[in-house]
């Protein structure tokens, strides 16, 4: 309605366009038909994770799970049918072995379709459980060194390594700071982090009573509360994060803070 840009692009038999723009109604559509090709055409002896109860009553088995561009692979060996510690302790070469073959037949088929994977900014890490005088303790790259590496699109003579990170390290996928060991710890710094920018920026500022609470309801919570349902935080966290905010606001807000001791009434 506003007219043609003098700067644009579009598509001609000089300069194809290959799949929508960014931000295009159909690219969701487009993109849900490719990643069903991907998945049905990975053959079936492919690597998967494969869980189960401890009663065995209920049963999992994927291949991974991905949101657009955001894909998370897994593969798990199947245990012997008694707990045979030997075998289950040199288990994680297969383990390495089966992520491999999945992550590249992943790649071989993304890539067919259209796709790329970027390499550099994949990483991997392994779960697996050491005993340490009768405590479980996850491995990391010291205890278990290990490699993987895959070819990537065209150059398949070439093989690249992929990152590996800690169980113990967090990374951020869909907003969220998770950690493969299930820690918080990292996802805590974060947090606080943004709080503590909040809050500066608050106590500096000029807002008015009103503009302060629809800064914090509508800016601040927002982006706490979208990262701790995945999250497991102590009821302590949650208060030390608050109250950094509400130090901030509530002077902003003109509500007065009366620190009372126990003996008060």
């Amino acid at each position: 309605m506003y007219g043609i840009s003098d700067e644009l692009y579009q598509n001609s038999l000089e300069y194809f366009l290959f799949g929508p723009g960014q931000g295009s109604t159909i690219g969701p559509l487009l993109w849900l038909i490719c990643f069903l090709l991907i998945v049905r055409s990975l053959s079936r002896n492919t690597p998967s994770i494969s869980l189960r109860s401890v009663n065995g009553a209920t049963k999992f088995s994927s291949e991974g799970d991905a949101f657009i561009d955001d894909a998370g692979l897994g593969s798990t060996i199947a245990f012997p049918s008694s707990v045979d510690h030997a075998i289950i302790q040199r288990s994680p070469p297969q383990v390495i072995a089966n992520l491999q073959k999945l992550a590249q037949q992943w790649e071989r088929l993304l890539f067919s379709t259209g796709g790329a994977l970027n390499l550099q900014k994949c990483f991997w890490f392994v779960m697996h459980w050491t005993w340490n005088a009768g405590h479980p303790v996850l491995a990391t790259t010291a205890t278990l060194p290990a490699n993987l590496s895959l070819t990537s699109g065209q150059d398949l003579g070439n093989e690249i390594t992929i990152p590996r990170i800690e169980p113990s390290t967090p990374y951020r996928t869909l907003g969220v700071h998770i950690t493969p060991s299930g820690s918080s710890i990292g996802a805590t710094q974060v947090l606080q982090d943004i709080v503590l920018e909040y809050a500066q920026a608050i106590t500096g500022s000029y807002l008015s009573r009103k503009e302060t609470i629809m800064s914090y309801v509508q800016h601040l919570l927002p982006k706490l509360r979208f990262q701790l349902p995945a999250l497991s935080f102590k009821k302590s966290d949650c208060e030390k994060l608050m109250s950094v905010a509400l130090n901030a606001t509530l002077p902003k807000m003109h509500v007065n803070l009366l620190e009372a001791s126990s003996t008060d009434r």
